[in-house]
């Protein structure tokens, strides 16, 4: 599959980018608004149709090829074509595939397909399931968070980092749980600066940390994280 098209479709779901919604001090503000949203919809529904028609051809050519069916998937989902997508899902499950979040994606489906009994057969195979990837390890992380378990959630995004030494959603989990959750604002700034020494361009990571550094009252410090997350924010890479 297009890796850009699925790095930029993948990432989240259908929000709404803050930068995309003008308003404007007049009558037409809300259809400005409206108008916008729908374009941007429309956008993302083209790049998913178009990661699907990726993931298919590259099924033609390989397939077996795992990432090319969760992709699928996820597109699928995305576009509100549940069967698919769990039909997909189902498929790699069914193979025994290593990332263990699959189960949490097919419990999502199958909760939006009003199955619940499937749904949470799924989720406490998920939960029982030692993850074997670092993708796993913060999709198993996030869901104890959900569930008012801050230990095992960070026990998990740390499990994430040592499968993955360069995993940055890892690092970036540990320091909102050590820092929003455990008020260990110290050991959630060394887990960004671990991020940050991977890749210094991060700017979420940057700008997180320089809230944590304002907090400890290091003004200078988190003014230079700031102003080199806008300059990363502003450069077309």
């Amino acid at each position: 599959c297009a890796a850009g098209r699925l790095a930029h479709a993948f990432a989240v779901g259908l929000r709404i980018p803050y930068a995309s919604v003008r308003r404007r001090p007049h009558a037409g503000a809300l259809f400005d608004v409206e108008n916008t949203v729908d374009r941007w919809v429309k956008t993302e529904h083209r790049r998913y149709r178009e990661a699907i028609s990726d993931c298919e051809q590259a099924l033609l050519l390989s397939p077996g090829s795992s990432e090319a069916l969760r992709n699928r998937s996820i597109a699928r989902e995305r576009l509100g074509d549940y069967p698919q997508a769990l039909a997909d899902l189902s498929l790699l499950i069914d193979r025994e595939h290593p990332e263990t979040r699959l189960l949490r994606m097919r419990s999502l489906i199958y909760r939006k397909l009003e199955q619940p009994e499937l749904a949470e057969a799924d989720l406490r195979r998920f939960l029982e399931t030692r993850p074997r990837d670092a993708a796993s390890w913060n999709a198993r992380g996030a869901v104890k968070l959900a569930q008012r378990d801050v230990e095992g959630a960070l026990a998990d995004f740390q499990a994430a980092t040592a499968a993955n030494p360069l995993d940055l959603d890892g690092y970036n989990n540990q320091a909102t749980v050590l820092a929003e959750s455990l008020n260990r604002t110290d050991e959630a700034v060394q887990a960004l600066d671990r991020g940050l020494e991977i890749c210094p361009q991060h700017a979420k990571m940057r700008a997180s940390r320089a809230v944590l550094l304002a907090r400890q009252g290091k003004r200078d410090a988190a003014l230079s994280d700031i102003q080199l997350a806008l300059q990363s924010t502003r450069d077309p890479q």
